[in-house]
C-alpha cells in the first residue's frame, strides 16, 4: 500500500522506481495527479469536499477505481446519481472516532487549568457553586474557509441582547446568562478571516488553532459543539463531541440530518434564529436538563458503532479482496486475521 502526497511529488517522478501492492488514496481530489497516470488497481476514499464540490473533477478517478469508499449512504447515493459506477465497486465505511484513550474525565481538571471555560466564561469563578449563572459556551471547531460557513451564526449571537428582551424570560438568570460562540480552527481563507475578525465581540470570539488534545478538552468543557457547514461528508468533530458527552447542534444539511436525525442524537437547526431559539429552549431554560441528559446518553451509545476496530476491519476486508483478485491461492483473509490478533 502507499500514501502519496501530490504536493511533494511532481508528475514526472510519481511512479518511477515504485512498485505498490495496493494504493489506498485518502483523498480523491488531491490524488488526481497520481491516479490519473496510475495503471494498476487502487482504492480511493471520496470525502465530503470531493463529492459535494469536486465531483466533476474526480469522475475519471472514481470510475477507474477498484473500490470507492464513502462515509455515508447519502454520499454514496450522490455518486451513483452522477456517475455510472458499478454498485459492487462503491462501499460505505463510516468514519471512526477515538477519544476514550485520552481519558478526558480523569485529566480534565489537570490539563490547562480548564483553559476553555476559564478564558471565555465571564462567570467562571462561580462555575462550581452556581452553574445557572455560567455563560453558555458554544464551540465551533472548524477551519476558516467558505464551505464551513463559520460566520453563519455570528449576527444572531451578537444581537442576543435584543433576543433576550423580546423572549419573555422567566428569571433574571436567563437574561444575564450570555451565549458565547467560540470559533477554533486554522485559517484557510485570509479574506474570510479578516471579515470575521471585524465581527468579534463579547459574544463572538476567534481562538487560534490548537492541538487535537486541546480541542477535545475544549469540547468537553463546552456546553454545545456546533456545526455550521454548507456541506459535509461525515463530521469528525460531531462524532468526537458525541463520544466525549457534549451535546451537538448542527445545521440542517443532508449529511448532518442523516447522521443525527434517525436516532435523535443531536439538535438540528434550519436558520440562525432557529439556532438561538433552540439554544435558549434546551440550554438556558432549566426544565430541559433531563432531555439533554438523555440526548447525551443516546449519542454516546450511537457513536459506539463508529469504533476504530470496526473501521479497520472494513478497510482490511476490501484490501484483502484486492489481494485475492491478484493471487487466489493465498491463505484466506491473512490480513484480517493478522489485524484481529493485534
Amino acid at each position: 500500500n502507499a500514501y502519496y502526497n501530490a504536493n511533494r511529488h511532481n508528475k514526472k517522478d510519481k511512479t518511477a522506481n515504485r512498485e505498490f501492492s495496493i494504493v489506498l488514496a485518502l483523498n480523491a481530489t488531491k490524488s488526481i495527479p497520481f491516479l490519473s497516470n496510475y495503471n494498476h488497481e487502487y482504492i480511493v476514499i471520496a470525502g465530503g469536499t470531493d463529492i459535494n464540490h469536486n465531483l466533476g473533477k474526480c469522475i475519471n478517478v472514481l470510475l477507474q477505481a477498484k473500490y470507492v469508499v464513502t462515509f455515508t449512504n447519502v454520499m454514496q447515493q450522490k455518486i451513483k446519481e452522477t456517475i455510472n459506477i458499478r454498485p459492487e465497486n462503491i462501499i460505505t465505511i463510516p468514519q471512526s472516532v477515538d477519544v476514550l484513550s485520552l481519558n478526558l474525565n480523569s485529566n480534565l481538571n489537570n490539563y490547562g487549568k480548564r483553559w476553555f471555560r476559564k478564558k471565555y466564561d465571564d462567570n467562571y469563578v462561580n462555575s462550581n457553586t452556581n452553574k445557572s449563572n455560567n455563560d453558555v459556551l458554544i464551540l465551533l471547531p472548524a477551519g476558516i474557509r467558505p464551505v464551513k460557513d463559520p460566520g453563519y451564526l455570528i449576527d444572531v449571537v451578537n444581537n442576543q441582547a435584543k433576543f433576550h428582551s423580546n423572549h419573555n424570560s422567566n428569571t433574571m438568570n436567563n437574561i444575564t446568562r450570555k451565549i458565547k460562540l467560540i470559533l477554533v480552527g486554522p485559517v484557510r481563507d485570509e479574506k474570510l478571516f479578516t471579515n470575521l475578525k471585524l465581527k468579534e465581540s463579547k459574544y463572538f470570539k476567534i481562538h487560534p488553532p490548537v492541538q487535537r488534545k486541546e480541542m477535545l478538552y475544549a469540547m468537553k468543557e463546552a456546553d454545545v459543539v456546533v456545526n455550521t457547514s454548507l456541506s459535509e461528508g461525515m463530521s469528525g468533530a460531531i462524532l468526537e463531541a458525541m463520544a466525549i458527552g457534549t451535546p451537538v447542534m448542527a445545521r440542517n444539511i443532508p449529511a448532518n440530518t442523516a447522521l443525527l436525525l434517525e436516532k435523535n442524537v443531536g439538535i438540528l437547526f434550519s436558520s440562525p434564529q432557529d439556532f438561538v431559539n433552540k439554544v435558549h429552549d434546551s440550554f438556558i431554560k432549566t426544565d430541559k436538563e433531563k432531555d439533554i441528559h438523555e440526548l447525551i446518553q443516546r449519542a454516546k451509545e450511537f457513536v459506539k458503532d463508529h469504533s476504530m476496530e470496526k473501521e479497520g476491519i472494513a478497510y482490511f476486508k476490501i484490501l484483502q479482496n484486492v489481494f485475492d483478485s491478484h493471487n487466489s491461492e493465498e491463505e484466506e483473509e491473512p490480513l484480517l486475521k493478522k489485524y484481529k490478533k493485534q
